[in-house]
């Protein structure tokens, strides 16, 4: 069964999107070719990305690049460009062909093979994913909210799908949800989406499980949980977090670090996740890994 990869991002991002685009030049084993298509939806509200240099970044895979502009899901109210990406990525399946996608963010970028298994069982059948216990999560409220929508029991939030990316998503199912929402609200998905949004009631991955839920009563008709978390280095609150992220990322196919967290990074800390992506072949020597981080810094601090 093929896929597309879809990223949403903006033009802040550039760097990463160019990390993540050689990435998946160098490591997406599709010898299959179960990646039929890449679509990049630039989130931009003010310049836009520079597409001519993100598809040399993708290399042998640029002939399966499509971009598109946020404008083109049609209107959306005025709000925080954050709210508006979780809309798109739940949109957007609205112009893919394949029967699933894989949604990532910015931050994520692969250091291991990609690879069918990472998204499906042996036979196709099922998507991976996995599952937490949301109760002490900082989206709790998300939760919680997305559960009375759909009137369902909020113990839910003990073993419910992750909020993060990387995450695989059955096309016709969110195409249904849109549906579904758009005739709940009487109004077009992007102004109920963003309005419940903006009041800490929905987020995007927990408002596509928790339609699952109330659809087919549990998760175990589309997915098996014994998926893979991507480790993430998130803004470092003590040295040891990257240290630990990184042997993670030595078992996983992606790794993720989120944009505030470069200007976190110490000396220590810049030399190991530059040497980590050298010898995976990300930049072709360390020093370059070192000033890629170092320009990061600069761009998100």
């Amino acid at each position: 069964m093929p896929y597309t990869v879809v990223t949403v991002s903006h033009a802040l991002d550039q760097p990463l999107l160019e990390l993540q685009a050689c990435s998946l030049h160098r490591f997406l084993d599709d010898r299959d070719g179960f990646v039929s298509s890449i679509v990049v939806i630039d989130n931009s509200d003010e310049g836009e990305l520079d597409r001519t240099r993100l598809f040399n970044c993708y290399g042998r895979l640029a002939p399966r690049v499509r971009f598109m502009q946020a404008c083109a899901f049609g209107a959306f109210p005025h709000t925080a460009g954050w709210f508006r990406q979780q809309a798109l990525k739940l949109m957007v399946a609205r112009t893919i062909e394949t029967p699933r996608y894989i949604v990532l963010d910015a931050k994520n970028h692969l250091v291991n093979p990609l690879s069918r298994a990472y998204l499906e069982t042996v036979d196709g059948q099922f998507m991976r994913s996995y599952v937490r216990n949301f109760q002490q999560h900082p989206l709790r409220a998300y939760f919680e909210s997305t559960c009375r929508y759909f009137r369902i029991d909020e113990a839910a939030i003990r073993k419910f799908m992750p909020p993060i990316t990387p995450f695989v998503l059955s096309a016709s199912v969110v195409r249904e949800l849109i549906e579904y929402v758009e005739a709940r609200e009487k109004t077009i998905f992007s102004y109920a989406f963003l309005e419940r949004a903006r009041s800490k009631q929905m987020t995007e991955f927990a408002l596509y499980a928790g339609y699952l839920l109330h659809t087919y009563g549990d998760f175990s008709d589309l997915y098996r949980f014994d998926g893979q978390e991507c480790p993430v280095i998130w803004q470092l609150s003590d040295k040891s977090e990257a240290a630990r992220r990184l042997a993670e990322a030595r078992e996983s196919p992606f790794l993720a670090v989120h944009r505030n967290a470069f200007a976190t990074f110490d000396r220590d800390t810049t030399h190991a996740v530059a040497r980590f992506w050298q010898t995976r072949g990300l930049f072709q020597s360390k020093e370059q890994a070192c000033s890629f981080i170092e320009a990061c810094a600069q761009r998100f601090g």
